[in-house]
Parts: C-alpha cells; structure tokens; sequence
C-alpha cells in the first residue's frame, strides 16, 4: 500500500485495556511497528486510531509483507513469543481480530494521481458472501461492479482486496486508503451513494459484514 502492492498483510485490531494510560499505549505501540519489521517477516508497518466511534476496534495495524505468506503464518507466532518473553508486548493491549491476509488478484486499484505519501488514512470492510459457493460471483461484483462504485464517489485513492490466508470470521478484508483531510468521510460520505446504488441494483444483498470503521494514519515504519 502507500502506492505499492505487496503480497500480503497481517491485520490486528486492538484496544488499550486502561483508557487513563492510551498515551503511553501509543507511544509503546509507536516502537511496537518497528519491532515487527525487524523480525524480517515485514517490510513496511502502519498504525491507525478509529476515526468513527462505535463501528469497529479503537486501533488497526497492518504489517504488510512481501515473503511467502507460508513463512509468515509459520514464523509469526515464535517471533510473538520472544517478543512476549522479552518484555516487548505491553499488558495494555487486547487484540480483538488478527488475520494474515494475501493479496488477491489483481487486488490493487488506483483511483488517480494522488501522493502516497499525503494519504491521511483507510476505511476497512471486511465482508463475506452469505450463501456457500457464491464466492466467485461475490468477487466479480467487487471486482467488475463495487470498484467502479468506490471509484466513482472520489473519496478514495485506492481499493486494496485481501483474503484470509486461514478460515476464521474474516474472509475478505478491504482496504479503501483516502487522502481526504475528514478521515470520518470515508466512512460516512458513503450515505450520500448507496441510494443511488440501491437504485441502480449494484450492491450485492447476499453478503454480510463482519469488521469496518475509517482509520486516521498515526504512524508509520518502513
């Protein structure tokens, strides 16, 4: 992302147990990317804090890789471990969702000429079809219909599309980064479309939403 595709990402969703000590959660949380990327495993780490109170986990991470996702899923857990045992994973943190996450084909689209570097944050949607089987049409719509939809209302600079390396609550994860300065825009200008979308019959009913929320970009490694 930041105007590159990578081959996968892990996706942690999170909340600091001690709202009185959130200032000290992030600043650990800050040193936290780098130490994630220095495990080899990650190339480039972000952080975002919920820009729309409510929908979804206070915090996202996404630690995007480029290494076969095979090695990522193996590894990753022994590297949590050292790093628990060395003191590096703060008590403060509750993990609420954590995916691995690989790039789907062609699973990057850009929607114009926008600056990596000005993009203020993401909306997250994860979503998965309802009726077993229909996960190819599911994909085409995205593909074929919902991204020319999501192109259409301007409020993106691109639309990133992930599926869950292990089965789990999470099958498909969407990452809609904006450079909109209201990062809460990328979620709640959506109301201005979806009539419009109801009406022209392009929205997909058979599918169910497990995560989303807008995310304000905090901090960046890599």
């Amino acid at each position: 992302m930041f105007g590159e595709r990578t081959e996968g990402a892990l996706l942690v969703l999170s909340e600091c147990l001690d709202p009185a000590r959130e200032a000290e959660f992030a600043d650990w949380y800050d040193h936290h990317l780098a130490r994630f990327v220095a495990t080899g495993l990650f190339h480039r780490a972000s952080r975002y804090d919920l820009a729309t109170p409510g929908t979804g986990a206070p915090y996202l991470a996404l630690y995007e890789t480029n290494e076969p996702l095979a090695r990522v899923a193996a590894e990753l857990e022994p590297a949590i471990d050292r790093m628990r045992a060395a003191g590096e994973i703060t008590p403060l943190i509750e993990v609420k969702h954590r995916v691995l996450l690989e790039t789907m084909t062609p699973g990057r689209y850009a929607f114009g000429d926008d600056d990596p570097s000005a993009i203020t944050g993401l909306l997250l949607m994860a979503n998965n079809p309802k009726t077993p089987g229909t996960d190819d049409a599911f994909n085409r719509w995205y593909d074929d219909v919902h991204r020319i939809d999501i192109r259409d209302t301007g409020l993106y600079a691109t639309m990133n599309r992930f599926k869950a390396v292990e089965d789990g609550e999470v099958r498909y994860a969407n990452l809609y980064e904006t450079t909109l300065p209201d990062v809460e825009r990328a979620l709640a200008g959506l109301d201005d479309f979806r009539p419009k979308w109801q009406a022209a019959g392009t929205l997909y009913a058979d599918r169910v939403n497990t995560l989303r929320g807008a995310y304000r970009l905090r901090a960046r490694v890599g």
